[in-house]
């Protein structure tokens, strides 16, 4: 039990100030999420029933109103002749629909749909740059003997965020992490060569893994910490460049969802 609540401890907050790059928040892509009428922006034309989940790009504004091109379909859908293309066979091969981009349809999706039938969607799988500083409050040694250590580490991580939701504000952080240590030495670290208790500084390095969502943060670094020559040769610590694990938990006060939400809305108000 006391192991347990030990873990749990090691569980408490990680904080993760990370300054992501978030061209995340800004898209011109969108899904249908439930059937709407569009026009074909051609004087004249007759509305047509979209249905629910079919995707297109915002491209531009007429009026109140919104002019879009839906996404391309494989050309035996007979979606990619009532949405995308003009005079299309469906016989026709895939090389002669691909070479009839010249003859992509312009839609017209009303304001209201647009606010109430449409949903942002985000480029999944997309990477970008990720850097921040990275508070680690608790490490679990595991050799020469398993110890849940309190030293306290604050370090710049930096790396790369994918991208893993087309929906919701979710990535996944890959990070490299430098930074300085306040370790513990005592007389059972030293074996004996310390016998009051000190602190010593020493450097950090790590790999970590950061799942982000919405404001909430789960991280899981592995690393070890190294002290200076003099103060190894003075303490002969036993955890010298042995490895630790940290986890962590985190949420921002500053939600990114409802920043997100902001600039979602504020897209859908003004031209692309």
């Amino acid at each position: 039990m006391k192991a347990l609540l030990v873990l749990l401890v090691g569980l408490f907050p990680l904080l993760l100030s990370a300054q992501n790059y978030e061209a995340y928040d800004k898209t011109n892509y969108y899904e249908i999420t439930s059937p709407a009428f569009v026009r074909e922006n051609l004087e004249g034309s007759l509305p047509i029933l979209v249905d629910k989940g079919s995707k297109f790009t915002l491209i531009g504004k007429q009026g109140d109103d919104f002019l879009i091109l839906f996404w391309e379909w494989q050309d035996d859908n007979f979606k990619a002749a009532k949405l995308n293309y003009t005079s299309i066979n469906l016989q026709d091969s895939k090389e002669k629909i691909d070479r009839s981009i010249e003859n992509r349809r312009v839609f017209v999706l009303k304001a209201n749909d647009m606010k109430e039938r449409a949903i942002p969607y985000f480029n999944k799988g997309a990477w970008n740059w990720a850097g921040g500083f990275v508070l680690l409050p608790v490490k679990i040694r595991n050799g020469p003997t398993r110890t849940y250590s309190k030293d306290l580490s604050l370090g710049f991580s930096g790396g790369g965020k994918v991208r893993i939701s087309g929906y919701n504000p979710t990535y996944l952080n890959l990070l490299v992490n430098v930074g300085i240590s306040s370790v513990s030495l005592d007389s059972l670290s030293t074996k004996g060569k310390i016998r009051q208790p000190a602190d010593a500084a020493a450097l950090t390095t790590a790999l970590g893994v950061v799942l982000e969502t919405h404001a909430f943060q789960f991280g899981l670094f592995v690393g070890t910490d190294r002290l200076s020559a003099n103060d190894f040769r003075r303490s002969a610590w036993e955890y010298n460049r042995k490895p630790w694990i940290s986890l962590g938990l985190g949420y921002q006060i500053l939600s990114k969802e409802d920043r997100s939400k902001a600039k979602s809305e504020g897209t859908n108000k003004s031209s692309p």
